[in-house]
């Protein structure tokens, strides 16, 4: 999975794209899907769990 992320990277940058900007905009889906969700989830203090996202990105670089 990495691997695709990176090769992605490497191809927006090629293209001439701030991936800079379109990653923050990837974080602030994560964050604020987490933050909708946060009433949801247990508190579990002694443990933790890893969330996968799946993101689009569209033709004007709006990740959903």
């Amino acid at each position: 999975m990495l691997t695709s992320l990176i090769a992605c990277i490497h191809r927006l940058t090629a293209d001439g794209i701030d991936t800079n900007a379109v990653w923050n905009q990837i974080v602030e889906v994560v964050l604020k899907t987490l933050y909708c969700v946060q009433d949801n989830m247990p508190s579990s203090p002694n443990s933790f769990e890893l969330f996968g996202f799946d993101v689009l990105i569209d033709q004007d670089l709006k990740p959903w």
